[in-house]
């Protein structure tokens, strides 16, 4: 089983973790996996449909703006409880997963410590370049993440990547807040693009007065 997320840095949208279980006769490289962020939408969005073929099982846990708003946890505990529910679910033998931390070995201890099911993990950085399974993982998280900022945008307009360092973003931002004196949910307010936003308006609102 492989094991990746899309979406942990956007202020707008949600993050989607992936787990991915698959038949090991099947050569994923062959197919194409390969790390996500290496691939344009549409070769990723064909790829899924043929990982999902091959795919013995998957799961998508998709983390809504709102759930990583109102969490009580660091969004690295919020991100590895939702891998271990996925892994318990999937009961797979062994995990390869992108670890979130640099401490890989912690988190791979943190990770099995929250599971119900026990399997063999190795958790590593840029897992997603280094294991075929980690890859299709990665496509598919990235394939609903696309897709979900896909229909945000038939809701509430160009909102481009979603990422804070897309001047896009940043000017929908501004401009939704003009209009409306408020963010929309699915907009991470705890985010500090958000903060930074509000309080360099609340600033001019001071020297104008």
């Amino acid at each position: 089983m492989g094991i990746d997320e899309a979406g942990r840095g956007p202020v707008i949208g949600p993050l989607v973790i992936c787990g991915f279980v698959y038949d090991e006769s099947v050569d994923l490289r062959a197919l194409g996996a390969k790390d996500s962020k290496q691939l344009s939408p549409t070769r990723r969005e064909k790829l899924a449909v043929g990982l999902l073929e091959v795919a013995t099982d998957h799961r998508l846990s998709v983390i809504t703006a709102i759930d990583i708003d109102q969490r009580d946890c660091s969004l690295n505990d919020l991100e590895i409880n939702h891998m271990a529910r996925l892994i318990d679910e999937l009961a797979p033998d062994t995990v390869y997963v992108d670890a979130i931390q640099s401490d890989c070995a912690a988190f791979r201890d943190k990770l099995m410590s929250r599971l119900s099911h026990k399997c063999t993990i190795i958790a590593e950085n840029k897992a997603d370049v280094k294991f075929p399974v980690v890859s299709a993982a990665s496509i598919l998280a990235k394939v609903e993440r696309d897709a979900a900022v896909g229909r945000l945008r038939k809701e509430y307009g160009d909102i481009g990547s979603g990422y804070p360092s897309d001047p896009t973003t940043r000017q929908w931002l501004r401009d939704w807040y003009s209009s409306h004196g408020s963010f929309p949910p699915v907009v991470r307010h705890t985010w500090a693009t958000i903060k930074e936003l509000l309080s360099a308006r609340n600033q001019r609102s001071l020297d104008d007065f």
